[in-house]
């Protein structure tokens, strides 16, 4: 049976699978009830390549997630969707106020929902290749008559009304992977969300938008970065390296298993060798029947390192090309599981020449210790990013509702006036 006001999160990785459950009031305050995960199998650089391993994993993290909760099941669910097919541009619409559309007539001169929706509407009319399918269309700021810089346009009287927009687009194919996934999970999808603006409503507040901050989310197969100036998305982009890339650089120069290697990344891996003494030393697990070997951490740091500078120097040039690299009063934030590893933050701030924080996910109440990782930051942004449209969705509707009675009773307002 299908509880309401349950939501289901999942943040479909390449290295791991989340699931998180959520139950929430009318006011739009949710409470963590239950969290699963699972080991992915089926991804590479956070795309399908093996629809059943993938709807294998997922099942494992949903059941757990569901078992945790008390719940049976749920309408849909919001998930993650990452990758290097995603694409990003910004673009422009404008539209004359009072104008009559095909569901409202707005009141002359005066901006309503519906002239913002239509606006925006406006913008994302751009040409893609047919394989091509918009998955957002994100304001950056509305431009009533000359004045820019404004927010929320609703309620200001215009002649014309203008939106800069950021639009995220993907792979058709890649898109309905992912959906099929799901469906195989005997699930329905409620919502598909860019991984990196999921993460941002999680760990990033309206302040650090506004002065300008780039998110950077390290997972195993990529590194997903969204920038943020002036409350308004500027850049988003990926880079196709993650926490994968030095699991693998370790099972190599070691000469061990890819679990081995990841194992010994998590526990004594660090990405800065002047914080680490080379009399620090720890054993390798054997394979193969043979016998185990030591090696230091200062070793271990050497082949971490590079990597981790290879990642953020490719970030960084995902960052330059939002144009507003100087202006990102509010730094660089690292999440996602990647941003753990010891040492990152200071080369970090070495690379960027910007202050660097770990961001975690803000989130009170109910399991909300067992979801204060970095880890979860994406299946948690998931859940905040969707109750943010189901509010702004709300809205709409009480205001068309409101106008629609205004004109059912206005022309009998008129006729009353004119008679007395």
């Amino acid at each position: 049976m299908v509880q309401e006001n349950i939501m289901l999160s999942i943040d479909i990785g390449t290295t791991k699978i989340c699931a998180v459950m959520a139950e929430y009031d009318e006011s739009r305050n949710f409470t963590i009830i239950g969290v699963g995960d699972s080991h992915s199998k089926g991804l590479r650089r956070g795309m399908v390549v093996d629809i059943d391993k993938t709807i294998n994993s997922i099942e494992l993290a949903v059941e757990e997630c569901k078992k945790m909760a008390g719940v049976d099941d749920v309408d849909g669910v919001i998930v993650g969707i990452a990758g290097d097919h995603i694409r990003s541009l910004n673009s422009h619409g404008v539209i004359a106020i009072g104008q009559i559309s095909d569901d409202y007539m707005g009141e002359t001169g005066t901006v309503k929902g519906a002239d913002v929706d239509r606006v925006l509407n406006r913008a994302e009319t751009i040409t893609l290749a047919p394989d091509r399918q918009i998955l957002h269309v994100e304001p950056q700021e509305f431009i009533v008559d000359d004045q820019s810089g404004i927010k929320d346009p609703i309620g200001m009287v215009a002649r014309r009304l203008e939106a800069k927009a950021h639009i995220v687009h993907g792979a058709s194919t890649s898109v309905q992977n992912l959906t099929n996934c799901i469906r195989g999970s005997n699930m329905e999808v409620q919502s598909i969300v860019l991984e990196s603006l999921a993460s941002s409503f999680a760990v990033l507040d309206d302040d650090e938008r506004e002065l300008g901050v780039a998110l950077v989310d390290i997972g195993g197969g990529t590194s997903d970065i969204i920038v943020f100036f002036q409350g308004g998305i500027k850049h988003t982009g990926i880079v196709p390296l993650g926490g994968d890339s030095i699991t693998n650089d370790i099972a190599i120069i070691f000469r061990t298993s890819r679990d081995i290697a990841e194992s010994i990344k998590i526990k004594h891996g660090c990405a800065n060798a002047s914080m680490v003494s080379r009399e620090d030393i720890f054993s390798i697990e054997g394979i193969g029947g043979r016998p185990p070997k030591d090696a230091t951490r200062e070793e271990l740091a050497r082949v971490v390192q590079p990597r981790m500078k290879e990642i953020l120097h490719h970030v960084k040039g995902e960052i330059h090309k939002s144009d507003c690299y100087g202006q990102l009063t509010g730094g660089i934030v690292l999440t996602g599981g990647g941003s753990l590893l010891e040492g990152l933050q200071e080369l970090a701030e070495e690379i960027f020449e910007l202050p660097v924080k770990i961001g975690y996910p803000n989130v009170f109440g109910g399991l909300a210790e067992s979801v204060n990782n970095p880890i979860y930051s994406t299946a948690i942004g998931l859940l905040k990013y969707e109750l943010k449209l189901d509010r702004a969705h709300a809205v709409r509707i009480r205001e068309k509702k409101r106008f629609s009675i205004r004109n059912i009773i206005q022309p009998i307002i008129d006729w009353f006036e004119e008679l007395f």
